[in-house]
């Protein structure tokens, strides 16, 4: 490109000086001129690429939205024709179908109305919106075939007009595609004029360049004081404005509080959803913390799940705790992350610092007081007192007693009864265990079961439970004959299914008491039947042989994908308590367990709602059609005496809970 040098270039500086004036007055307007031809094709690169950026999502979206009306539909058309027609499963299916793929229509007509507005030309724009709207309309035809009856017709008319105003949808789609693309490349070629006038201003360039350069130092010296995945402080910068903090502090009086803070369950999340996820949820957790920060705190990732926080200028230790608390509920919506809902929750310890304390101590200090509120019980905080070291002593003691505990008969069980929720009759237990230590008196649960787990001596005192509760299942049995049998639900832990000897111990525990084994119930949580999900499955297929049943317990807390659901031997799904607590009030929640029953149902599994307390939610269960529910509502863990009161009485009313027949149990 020689012929657009800049006039003059090459020559000597000598006989630049000898430009007659007129061409000196072109070459003072030309540089103004290329500059607008270079703004002018960087602009209309940046808005042709904007346009296709955006008109391309909005196309996938449209796509998208179509896939998923495409899946209900087909989803249930296939449960109609495969099962029976008047199912109440397929009938619930059917009912529902148009409610389900409705507000997917509104959705595509809204990404469509998006599409246009991103400069696809008009008769591309309205091909893809009568096939988008064509499509539509076959899939309301399907549906008022569904709610017929005719599902043969429905399968007919599936395989000729839907699969062709799919295919005629998905090629409106391509051309659109394909339009975008040219967009794209108009754009190259305006940019060609940018290109141009940036290369005849060389001298601007190096400007730029140097300016640049300031920049990425700038960058670089930014790099090296924040965590790469988040853009928080790191550690070393962190540390800078602790003492910073201090030394203003030595004028001013005040005192600063310093926090730790860790997720309590990151590590499941990294291992089951992989790595990939778990940063979008380093990602997602610092910006709800930053959220709860005044502009002149700080917040800093110091690596791995661990964050600190830096409160300036706090009145007492009350504040600190406050923002806490802020901190750790900003965590209790879930995040979605590609495709997942995680829950997750945190530990955080606190430090209140004056200028006289050592900035490594107020770390130390802090991370004793994220420890101690760990032991508590996670998600809570901690304010670091000095007897804290002596607790860490303390559990070190715990564990020591846990491992003689079982010898010793300090376990006990206690059973929390599980009614069918449409006649309040007994239908089974949950055994759940409890340690009651000589001198420390009843230790929570939360205390111990880590500690089992984390020591190995769940091994030896789930056998326990396992095998007390079959032992007792099976007198109740014999003492209080129904049909079908009490069934005693087990909980397993994360331990006792990697254990190569665990389907020896179930098979001995079934042949020793005589307990039928579709009596028992194992019990397995969601997070963990997706820890190393080929080899669970496999343990859980071994466990299904011996005619045993399975339980998912705590139902959609973290991970929200439904597909093992289909892979996995289960026979029960336990609805999680976070979901029942808001069921009564009509709202999101009610949907979800409505959905999960539903799911249940479809797929042959029974529905067990969890932590039912109150009248309006065992109503609510009625009406959505839950099977089975357990709760406070319903009775309190009870001791072997008052669960035989209860299982004399056999049946629950609604004005008169379990609980009343007996006084409330220890713990």
């Amino acid at each position: 490109m020689n012929f657009f040098r800049r006039p003059g270039a090459g020559a000597s500086s000598e006989a630049r000086f000898f430009v007659p004036l007129k061409h000196a007055r072109i070459i003072m307007v030309l540089p103004f001129v290329l500059a607008a031809l270079a703004i002018y094709g960087l602009n209309t690169v940046r808005d042709y690429s904007d346009d296709r950026r955006v008109g391309q999502l909005m196309l996938a979206r449209v796509e998208a939205a179509a896939s998923r009306q495409n899946v209900v539909e087909s989803g249930t058309l296939q449960l109609a024709v495969v099962a029976d027609a008047k199912d109440p499963g397929v009938v619930r299916a059917v009912d529902g179908l148009r409610e389900n793929i409705e507000p997917l229509q509104r959705l595509a007509d809204t990404y469509m109305k998006e599409v246009r507005a991103q400069g696809l030309p008009r008769p591309i724009a309205d091909r893809l919106e009568a096939a988008l709207d064509a499509y539509h309309r076959t899939l309301d035809t399907q549906i008022e075939l569904l709610e017929g009856g005719e599902f043969d017709q429905a399968f007919r008319y599936d395989h000729i007009r839907i699969e062709t105003a799919a295919s005629t949808l998905n090629s409106a789609i391509d051309d659109a595609n394909v339009s975008y693309e040219e967009l794209a490349r108009q754009a190259n070629r305006i940019s060609d004029i940018g290109t141009v006038a940036v290369v005849l201003f060389a001298a601007l360039i190096l400007t730029l360049l140097q300016r640049q350069r300031t920049k990425w130092a700038g960058q670089m010296a930014h790099q090296a004081l924040h965590d790469p995945l988040t853009n928080l402080p790191n550690r070393l910068l962190f540390k800078d404005r602790v003492e910073h903090a201090l030394a203003r502090s030595e004028r001013n009086g005040l005192k600063n509080a310093v926090l730790l803070f860790d997720l309590d369950n990151f590590k499941s999340v990294n291992d089951t959803l992989g790595h990939e996820v778990g940063d979008h949820l380093l990602i997602g957790v610092a910006e709800r913390v930053s959220t709860c920060l005044r502009p002149a705190d700080t917040v800093a990732r110091l690596g791995g799940d661990e964050y600190a926080i830096l409160l300036e200028d706090v009145e007492s230790a009350t504040v600190a705790e406050t923002v806490a608390r802020r901190v750790l509920s900003s965590l209790d919506q879930p995040f979605v992350l590609k495709g997942h809902r995680v829950l997750v929750n945190g530990s955080i310890g606190i430090d209140v610092c004056t200028h006289l304390d050592p900035i490594e101590d107020i770390l130390a200090n802090a991370d004793v007081a994220m420890y101690a509120a760990k032991a508590r019980g996670k998600g809570t905080c901690e304010l670091y007192e000095p007897n804290m070291r002596h607790a860490i002593v303390t559990r070190v003691d715990l564990e020591s007693d846990l491992r003689n505990a079982l010898d010793a008969n300090e376990f006990i069980l206690q059973y929390q009864p599980i009614i069918e929720v449409a006649t309040g009759t007994v239908a089974g237990i949950e055994a759940l265990v409890r340690w009651m230590h000589p001198t420390r008196g009843l230790v929570p649960p939360l205390d111990f079961i880590p500690l089992a787990e984390q020591t190995g001596l769940i091994l030896p005192l789930g056998k326990w439970v396992l095998e007390t509760a079959a032992i007792q299942a099976k007198q109740w049995q014999l003492e209080h004959p129904m049909t079908p049998p009490l069934r005693v639900g087990v909980n397993l832990s994360a331990r006792q299914l990697q254990d190569d000897g665990l389907i020896d111990v179930i098979s001995e525990v079934l042949r020793s008491t005589g307990l039928e084994p579709s009596s028992l119930i194992l019990e397995v949580t969601e997070s963990v039947l997706m820890r190393d999900t080929q080899s669970t499955m496999e343990v859980l297929r071994d466990i299904k042989r011996l005619n045993v049943q399975i339980a998912v317990d705590d139902f959609g807390t973290g991970y929200s994908s439904l597909s093992y659901l289909k892979h996995f031997p289960v026979d029960v799904i336990k609805i999680d308590k976070s979901f029942i607590d808001g069921i009564e009030n009509g709202s999101e929640d009610a949907n979800l367990v409505r959905a999960i029953i539903q799911l249940g149902e479809s797929l042959g599994l029974k529905t067990v709602a969890e932590g039912i307390e109150t009248r309006a939610q065992l109503e609510e269960l009625r009406r959505l059609g839950c099977k089975e529910g357990q709760g406070f509502y319903v009775a309190r863990p009870l001791d072997q005496k008052m669960m035989d009161l209860v299982l004399e009485k056999t049946r629950f009313e609604d004005d008169q809970e379990f609980t009343d027949v007996a006084p409330e149990p220890v713990g």
